[in-house]
């Protein structure tokens, strides 16, 4: 099937050809500006991105120091009190008269054993600087608005807002032909725009980074504070156990059996040491190596006296 093509007219176009104007015409050799525009399109995507994911990481955060300041102080203070009953209950177990010498020698020992791994340390507020004063400027400073030097401080990119400055370029685009010469100007605010965005878009990153380590600190130290608390309230519960004769002398010093397995580990090495190379742990906890029986023999048959 053959193709049609438009007939040329007398000055030698074709009528389906628009002539473009100077200023539009991006593909011509002499204009350098596609490039810099095309980088600065990049640039302007990225940096709208970043914000986007600074403001949820800024919302994340004051979400997270919100329900940080709400539980810490009741943790801390809960600690602070089951230390304080964990101690009375060794003494009462201590000052007891018809207490045997090896009880009482066991029960030193596992009071000496917690005192050196920190058990009996408690944490108050004002030692880690959280003060009333503190929590009210830490809010006052979340809620706030952002820590940017380039928010502070417009940059070249933003004067009057970023679109008013697209405006100006194309404005003088347009009023200008696309000469390699006179388009100077024009690369030149290109290039300018491009190293203060890109400087924007560093400093989005590190207030990204920042607010990310930020809420994971303090994720990691209330999930922390939390498993000590409950890992405080079950010895707790064990030693109140031992005291009113619920437990014997041997599960005392066992250690908690409602532990999870990485606390009951850790219970049974400081009160014993290194589980796989100490006597004590094997004699407290006997484990029966299950290999394979040994196959039995054949009987050899008894042979009758010769007569």
């Amino acid at each position: 099937m053959a193709i049609r093509h438009p007939s040329p007219s007398a000055n030698g176009s074709t009528a389906l050809q628009v002539p473009l104007e100077p200023a539009l015409d991006r593909h011509s050799a002499s204009v350098r500006l596609p490039a810099p525009l095309a980088k600065r399109d990049r640039l302007v995507c990225k940096l709208e991105k970043k914000r986007r994911a600074v403001t949820r990481a800024r919302a994340v955060a004051v979400a997270t120091t919100s329900e940080f300041l709400q539980k810490l102080p009741p943790l801390l203070k809960e600690r602070a009190v089951l230390v304080a009953e964990t101690a009375a209950l060794f003494d009462e177990v201590l000052a007891r008269e018809h207490l045997s010498m090896r009880a009482r020698r066991q029960v030193r020992l596992v009071r000496q054993a917690l005192e050196e791994d920190g058990f009996f340390e408690t944490v108050a507020l004002e030692s880690l600087g959280l003060t009333d004063v503190y929590l009210e400027s830490v809010l006052r400073e979340i809620n706030g608005a952002f820590r940017l030097h380039a928010r502070k401080q417009g940059t070249h990119a933003f004067e009057g807002g970023e679109p008013a400055h697209q405006i100006a370029i194309e404005t003088y685009s347009a009023a200008h032909p696309s000469t390699g010469v006179e388009n100077e100007p024009r690369q030149t605010v290109l290039e300018r725009a491009t190293v203060d965005l890109r400087a924007q878009l560093g400093e989005l990153g590190r207030e990204l980074w920042q607010l990310q380590q930020a809420t994971c600190t303090l994720k990691t130290f209330l999930a922390d504070t939390e498993h000590e608390v409950a890992r405080t309230r079950v010895i707790v519960e064990h030693v109140r156990a031992f005291r009113d004769g619920r437990i014997s002398l041997a599960s005392f010093v066992r250690g908690p059996a409602c532990l999870d397995d990485e606390d009951l580990v850790e219970l049974v090495e400081i009160l014993w040491g290194d589980p796989p190379e100490d006597e004590d742990f094997a004699l407290a906890f006997p484990t029966r190596k299950r290999g394979r029986r040994r196959a039995r023999r054949p009987r050899r048959k008894k042979r009758g006296r010769r007569r």
